[in-house]
Parts: structure tokens; sequence; C-alpha cells
């Protein structure tokens, strides 16, 4: 009787190490996928502020060249300011395709990467 008490001891001291195994698992896998995807928002961010940047200086050029060849600057950042109009009603009219889903499918793909590859081995 005393040799089952026993091995009960035993077997519940390994069901909860094993238990405990698994949770540090989960934990590391979570903090693992967040700091990935925490890392590419961040290179995202800094990505879109250089875009950004660009654009606006690259816009302010291209309008006072523009401006330049009508010899009126302010018809030059009127047009560069219609074109800005002009991405921004298509770009509300494709938000839906060429936003929000490549950005959700891209956010679970990096969340779900690692469960995929445990499947098939």
């Amino acid at each position: 009787m005393g040799k089952i008490f026993a091995k009960t001891e035993d077997l519940a001291g390994n069901i909860k190490e094993l238990i405990n195994v698994k949770f540090d698992s989960v934990k590391l896998t979570v903090a693992e996928k967040s700091s990935k995807i925490v890392s590419n928002v961040i290179s995202a961010i800094i990505v879109v502020l250089a875009v950004t940047f660009f654009v606006v200086f690259f816009s302010v050029a291209l309008a006072y060249f523009l401006g330049e060849l009508l010899n009126n600057t302010w018809a030059g950042f009127l047009i560069i300011s219609g074109m800005y109009l002009i991405m921004a009603l298509i770009m509300r009219l494709v938000k839906e395709r060429a936003i929000r889903i490549p950005i959700m499918n891209s956010i679970l793909s990096q969340f779900f990467k690692e469960d995929e590859d445990d499947e098939e081995n």
C-alpha cells in the first residue's frame, strides 16, 4: 500500500512538473511571437516615417518645379494637392482590400507561423 502512495505522489509530482514546463513553454512562445510582432511594427513605423519625409520634401520640390514651369507657384502646389486628394479618395475606396486585409494577414501569419511548422513535424 505504501508503494502505491509513493508512486501516486511521484506521478502527481511529475504531472505538476509537466504542467509547469508546458506553462513556461507557452509563456516563452507568446513572448517570442509578441516580440516579433512589436519589432515588425517598430520597423514599419520607421520605414513609414522615412517615406513620409521623402514624400513631403519631394512634393514640395515638385510643386516648386511645376510652379516654375507654369510661372505660378500656387498652381504647382494646387496640382500636387489635387493629386493627393485623388490618391486619398482612391485609398478610401480600396482601404479594405489594400490596407486592412494585408495587415491582418501579416499579423496572423506571424502569430501562427510556428504552429503550422509544429503540426507538420
